[in-house]
């Protein structure tokens, strides 16, 4: 599971500034978009976003939850304002996975459109 534009990453890890509750600066806002395009390239490159072929055949049944979001998995600990993809939030397609629940249930789902800030409509936004 992974947010394509995951918030702590970006404020924690490679330290551009608190964005929660500010407007972005447009050197932010360039750095969120690269962030966002290199999330998905990275994706792309392991095969697993839907409709690539798997690189690793014994490791076809791997799953993906990647919304085009700018929030850190926030569903998994019950926190409102959590990503859905096709119906499915990231805990419910986890446990399925995890748990072989549902095994008719898909197992990678993203919602990324078109490269360059989140468009996910069920989850944060950056406040632009």
């Amino acid at each position: 599971m992974e947010y394509q534009y995951d918030n702590w990453q970006l404020i924690n890890s490679l330290n551009i500034g608190d964005t929660s509750t500010t407007s972005v600066t447009p050197a932010q806002l360039e750095f969120i978009k690269k962030f966002g395009e290199s999330s998905l390239e990275t994706q792309n490159r392991i095969g697993l976003l839907p409709g690539t072929d798997y690189p690793n055949p014994g490791k076809a049944a791997d799953g993906l939850f990647f919304p085009s979001c700018y929030n850190h998995a926030d569903d998994l600990i019950g926190f409102p304002g959590s990503a859905v993809i096709d119906g499915w939030t990231s805990g419910t397609v986890l446990a399925n996975w995890f748990f072989d629940r549902n095994p008719s249930a898909p197992r990678r789902l993203t919602d990324v459109g078109e490269v360059g800030l989140p468009t996910s409509p069920t989850c944060t936004g950056v406040n632009t």
